[in-house]
């Protein structure tokens, strides 16, 4: 844009001083036919007369020109460049910490162009500073948390220890209580590290290893799964569509084994576990529900980290919702929790393969 106008500009600028050019030396010509007139000079006296006075005319029109043409060209380019001068004290705001300071955008300029880059680009740092602040606040709060799970079962452990150095060992049934204590502790430790990493890879499982995954199949391998592990319940696969979601396959069987592993958890035996698979508005939707007695008590958040049914429970890490959600998310789908007149149902909304 600024190229052509200041093209533009240059020829317009050239024509005219074509034109005043052109009527200058007519104008010296009539001036000099009416002198060789009045003056009756000789042929070389009214050449020489004749070239002087075109010389001058065309000197002061090309002076004239030329001024004209500098004085609209810094005109033009300043007006331009005016934007982009002003590129540089909004970088400095922008590099100071002020993620709100944009250009304002005159359309149809390269200044307003550059303008809207500026502003794309400075959009998109702030969406990404934003997100790793908030990354880095989930990190704390996560270690946070691992810090105080990991506290209790490591004091126990550390505790009978020391009772074992004080001499524990001389009598059976202590020794055999303080291995037993020190063994459901370790386990524990083990069941929440091993919570925590899934967890930690859930969230980036999907975007690593995305391929088409059928619903229906993975959920008849999980509650396979879940008979063999258990067979005090009762475990159902209710009929419903093939529906295929693009994702990670083993993220989202690890989402349908937390959700079977709740239901084992949180449930009397006898109880009924079901798996429903259904679509919804473009969505697929999986449901676990039981048939149990339900929550003991209303929780704040149920997928939070570490959140228990029972606070008083010494089994399970407490993150197996917490991971649901976590696979729900990286997949593009939600998890939630739905108000029911029995039991307990976690649902799980993803998009499906075509209007992923």
């Amino acid at each position: 844009m600024l190229r052509r106008r200041l093209t533009i500009t240059v020829l317009a600028l050239l024509l005219a001083a074509l034109v005043l050019t052109v009527g200058a030396t007519v104008g010296a010509v009539q001036d000099w036919r009416q002198d060789l007139v009045r003056d009756g000079l000789d042929a070389a006296a009214a050449e020489r007369q004749l070239l002087q006075r075109v010389a001058a005319a065309s000197g002061s029109s090309a002076a004239a020109a030329l001024l004209l043409t500098g004085v609209l060209a810094w005109i033009t380019i300043g007006r331009q460049l005016r934007g982009v001068t002003g590129l540089v004290p909004l970088a400095r705001r922008f590099g100071g910490g002020d993620l709100d300071a944009r250009m304002p955008v005159r359309p149809g300029t390269e200044a307003g162009a550059l303008a809207e880059a500026f502003n794309t680009m400075a959009d998109d740092l702030r969406t990404e500073l934003e997100r790793r602040r908030r990354a880095e606040a989930d990190l704390r709060r996560f270690l946070a948390d691992a810090s105080h799970e990991l506290r209790t079962p490591v004091a126990t452990v550390r505790g009978y220890a020391e009772l074992f150095r004080r001499g524990a060992a001389d009598d059976p049934g202590t020794l055999a209580t303080a291995m037993a204590r020190i063994e459901s502790e370790s386990a524990r430790v083990g069941e929440l590290v091993e919570g925590m990493l899934a967890l930690a890879g859930s969230a980036q499982a999907a975007a690593h290893r995305p391929e088409p995954v059928v619903l229906r199949d993975i959920a008849a391998e999980a509650v396979d799964a879940a008979r063999v592990r258990d067979t005090e319940r009762r475990w159902l696969v209710e009929d419903g569509p093939d529906l295929t979601v693009t994702g990670d396959p083993s993220g989202l069987r690890r989402l349908l084994d937390n959700l079977l592993a709740n239901g084992t958890a949180h449930t009397p035996p006898a109880t009924t576990v079901t798996v429903r698979i259904a679509a919804e508005h473009g969505a697929a939707l999986i449901e676990v529900a039981d048939d149990g007695p339900g929550p003991s008590s209303a929780l704040a958040d149920p997928f939070a980290r570490f959140t228990r049914a029972d606070p008083q429970a010494r089994t399970g890490a407490g993150l197996g919702l917490a991971i649901v959600r976590a696979v729900a998310e990286a997949h593009g789908g939600t998890a939630e929790i739905p108000d029911t007149p029995k039991g307990l149902t976690v649902r799980v909304r993803l998009p499906t393969a075509d209007h992923g």
